[in-house]
């Protein structure tokens, strides 16, 4: 049972996003009911902070009262809607916005794409670049999107699309739905062994590698840091710098009529930047390497500088990234960088996959040549 070949235009990429989030069990869904739960409490604290505050001289006034009354319950409804309504929009658009960062000027939405079933596996091909290849028995669920094709949850966390129009009368989503998922049971029976590269010709610079997780928190920790002291990452927050600044110009005149509110606004203000601050955010991704989707960079892995590009092996499957996906190589005290397009996420190299550190500094002038030539 075998789909029909397809483009993926960035409006069906769109549809499979808000599909993701609306799916229990995806990452997507995860981060959307915590930005909604985060955004509810952030503006309950502001309206009943601004109520408090404007209260005492309210009680002095029947008529303010009532003002303060009406207008806290349009608040109250104004900032429902916003905390409903805003997290899917914003997680869409940084979604989109990461992804464009990470492509060359949206043409993997012109290129063609399929899928198909072999030996135990579930494999996606793009354009030209080799095939990317997961473990059907890692495969956890198939399912009819809302208004979208079929979407695919593996257990390391990675989804999958295919879009209405890639089914066919001899091939309907929801009978090869039903079929992926025996293929997958099937899968789980056997021992597949050791996955498969994809078809790849004149690989050189490779290295193999183990990370647990404190040395995968360490190494992400220090990605971090490196990565923030580049001009791309500060271009990737530019909206957010743009909005904290047009923030603190409308808190500026507040703070001459209503002092406890602005400065009730301001102390909020002041959480969003100490949470961008360096310290803090090498804190967070220190949490987030304890993750269970992070399962998936444990183990024992390798990495090879192919002329199609970086081949990356796993125990949950192989895929290759075309060197246009990368920006840099950045080098650091525990190991190695070699950073997406967006400037903010990276594949991390441990110091102890290279022999000495002539080895490491051959790997890394040849991850640099291939990515910039």
């Amino acid at each position: 049972m075998q789909p029909n070949e397809f483009i993926l235009s960035k409006k069906e990429h769109k549809r499979y996003l808000n599909a993701l989030m609306r799916m229990p069990g995806t990452q997507l869904h995860k981060q959307l009911v915590l930005t909604r739960a985060m955004s509810a409490v952030i503006f309950v604290v502001i309206v009943a902070l601004a109520f408090l505050v404007q209260l005492p001289g309210a009680l002095q006034d029947p008529g303010r009262l009532q003002r303060l009354g009406s207008t806290t319950l349009v608040e109250i409804v104004l900032l429902a809607i916003l905390a409903w309504f805003m997290p899917p929009w914003s997680l869409r658009r940084r979604q989109m916005r990461m992804e464009a960062l990470n492509g060359i000027k949206g043409d993997r939405f012109k290129e063609t794409s399929r899928v198909w079933v072999e030996d135990g596996f579930y494999i996606r091909q793009t354009g030209q670049a080799a095939a990317n290849r997961l473990p059907l028995a890692g495969l956890q669920w198939a399912r009819l999107g809302e208004g979208c094709g079929v979407v695919l949850q593996f257990e390391n966390g990675m989804c999958d699309y295919v879009p209405v129009k890639a089914f066919h009368a001899g091939c309907p989503a929801p009978a090869w739905c039903r079929w992926l998922m025996e293929q997958a049971d099937a899968a789980r029976q056997q021992d597949l062994g050791e996955p498969v590269p994809p078809a790849v010709t004149g690989g050189e610079g490779q290295v193999c590698f183990t990370l647990d997780r404190e040395e995968l928190a360490a190494l992400l920790a220090e990605m971090s840091s490196l990565v923030m002291r580049t001009g791309s990452y500060w271009r990737f927050l530019a909206p957010q710098l743009v909005a904290l600044v047009l923030v603190l110009a409308m808190l500026i005149p507040l703070a001459f009529s209503e002092p406890l509110l602005a400065a009730v606004l301001g102390l909020m203000l002041a959480l969003v930047v100490v949470m961008r601050l360096p310290p803090v955010q090498r804190a967070l991704v220190r949490r987030q390497a304890k993750r269970p989707e992070m399962n998936r960079f444990l183990g024992t892995q390798s990495l090879t500088l192919t002329p199609q590009g970086v081949l990356v092996r796993r125990a949950d499957g192989d895929s290759l990234i075309r060197y246009e996906m990368f920006r840099r190589v950045l080098a650091g005290k525990q190991g190695v960088y070699l950073v997406m397009r967006s400037g903010v996420q990276a594949h991390v190299i441990p110091n102890e996959a290279f022999a000495d550190e002539d080895a490491r500094q051959t790997f890394i002038r040849q991850a640099e040549d291939m990515i910039h030539s």
